[in-house]
């Protein structure tokens, strides 16, 4: 195959997406890979079948997205969260915060990742993520930190409409299963401070240096508005902005994309290879710079798709190779959807990567359609190129 991480990328999605509408078993699974499987030996064998042993593997692949698609959306334990509903009344949540407080406009909201719950004086032990909404303050917690809260348990509920947006879906691709509601500001208790990673604490210290830096230099929707760029945190843009990006169908300049990341890997890049550092150097400086800004922006879709682009790109050069465009898209899908198999339902996956690969095949055909040449288009076929002139007055 010429782009085998392309051709497996896609294989690998079609048993995710069939994984997840279709709801293979366990059991299933295995036995159908099998049964496929001993199908293509049995035919590269009897008839000598080149494309058997290949339709094989992708078989394989396919079959392993599908069982990896089904873990994440079904394997929870009997003490998970989804099996809590929201007729018990108030509840007292004991856990870690997996996320920065977003603020919002009547309030703020923050992840929490559960350990226990206390109903009526009798404490469940439990795991999973709950996104708790803070009724009109903004409590002064940091991520990773352990708080206690009492709180009102809902269920997102799924969409009522063919089409329409499933916010219950949205919720779960994130990793919250359930919401919560506190009301008063007193209702929050923090037991402990700092008992997350040191790599969450540095993502953390790196975030709040760009947010004070961008602070003291910018105020209001400006600063608002950086943050949204650089960080991906538009939680504290005024809705007045957001709708005037909306009206000029530039909604998309507030995402964070490839094209910042591609900002941080040529700045790193260079910047090691001006003063001195070798190729090795370069790219493994490059590496982690993009990773940083991976795990700082929130690691959305867009983002992870440019970083692994982006180190294929910078270890091939470092070792003198080229790189396939389609191919390290593909690399990059199967590194997405391996650790988090539902994203292929989000939009921002789904036009991520189709925008991607739109621009790496059609890129060529347009540029020969559009090429300036000397004297006539050339012979059809020929790789186009641009030639400039400088010529004195």
């Amino acid at each position: 195959m010429r782009r085998p991480c392309l051709v497996l990328f896609i294989s690998f999605a079609i048993g995710v997406y069939a994984g997840i509408q279709f709801g293979f078993s366990s059991g299933f699974g295995p036995a159908l890979c099998t049964s496929l499987w001993i199908t293509c030996a049995f035919y590269k064998v009897r008839f000598g079948s080149k494309s058997a042993y290949t339709v094989g593997l992708l078989v394989l692949v396919a079959t392993a997205g599908a069982l990896r698609s089904n873990y994440v959306a079904g394997g929870f334990p009997r003490h998970h969260l989804v099996h809590f509903d929201d007729r018990v009344g108030e509840t007292v949540l004991e856990g870690e915060v997996s996320t920065p407080v977003e603020t919002r406009e009547k309030g703020s909201r923050f992840g929490l990742n559960i350990r226990s719950i206390t109903i009526a004086d009798t404490v469940f032990k439990s795991v999973g993520g709950i996104l708790v909404n803070c009724k009109g303050f903004v409590p002064a917690i940091s991520l990773g930190d352990l708080v206690r809260c009492v709180s009102k348990i809902d269920i997102p509920q799924p969409a009522r409409n063919p089409g329409a947006f499933d916010y219950a879906a949205y919720l779960f691709r994130k990793g919250f299963h359930l919401t919560g509601r506190i009301v008063s500001e007193g209702d929050l208790q923090v037991i402990s401070t700092e008992t997350s990673s040191s790599l969450d604490r540095l993502i953390s210290v790196v975030r709040a240096h760009v947010r004070g830096t961008i602070r003291q230099n910018l105020s209001g929707a400006p600063a608002a508005l950086v943050e949204g760029v650089l960080l991906g945190d538009k939680s504290q843009l005024p809705d007045s902005v957001r709708d005037d990006f909306s009206r000029a169908g530039v909604s998309h300049v507030l995402a964070v994309s490839g094209l910042h990341v591609g900002l941080v890997a040529a700045g790193v890049f260079f910047c090691i290879r001006s003063f001195g550092g070798s190729g090795v150097a370069s790219s493994l400086g490059t590496t982690c710079g993009v990773w940083l800004y991976a795990l700082v922006t929130g690691l959305p879709a867009s983002v992870v798709r440019a970083a692994s682009v982006a180190t294929l790109v910078v270890w091939a050069r470092s070792g003198q190779r080229q790189v396939d465009g389609l191919n390290a898209l593909g690399c990059a899908g199967i590194v997405l959807l391996a650790f988090r198999p539902l994203d292929i339902l989000d939009l921002g996956f789904q036009l991520s990567f189709a925008a991607t690969g739109g621009i790496l095949v059609l890129h060529r055909p347009f540029t020969h359609a559009l090429s300036i040449r000397r004297g006539g288009g050339g012979a059809p076929g020929s790789r186009p190129h641009w030639r400039y002139r400088w010529r004195p007055n």
